[in-house]
């Protein structure tokens, strides 16, 4: 039993770190598009992201299903599924963003 919950503690705090680490707010310019501009097309790729993304974690009925009924499989699995989830959803709103002729600005570090 505490070998499942040390485990299930390290992958959190695994996710945790990663997660932080590989999602840094990113800016964005477009050289015709205004603040205004850029608030409505935020909003819509948000939203079609958000669409996209929870219509395929819905889909995914199977996903990390295990032969093993324990509860540290099922939330490991549902922990990583959730964070499959995410990241989809971000690579599908930058990908909207692009399409509309955003690009990402270059950091100054």
């Amino acid at each position: 039993m505490v070998n499942r919950i040390s485990l299930l503690v390290i992958s959190f705090v695994v996710l945790s770190v990663i997660g932080g680490c590989a999602s840094p707010v990113t800016k964005w310019n477009h050289p015709g598009a205004n603040e205004d501009q850029w608030a409505v097309d935020k909003a819509n790729c948000r939203s079609r992201a958000r669409h996209i993304s929870e219509k395929e974690y819905a889909s995914e009925k199977n996903y990390g299903s295990t032969n093993r009924d324990d509860e540290f499989t099922a939330d490991y699995s549902r922990n990583m599924r959730t964070f499959d989830n995410r990241r989809r959803r971000q690579d599908i709103y930058e990908t909207c963003l692009r399409r509309l002729g955003y690009t990402p600005a270059k950091s100054e570090k």
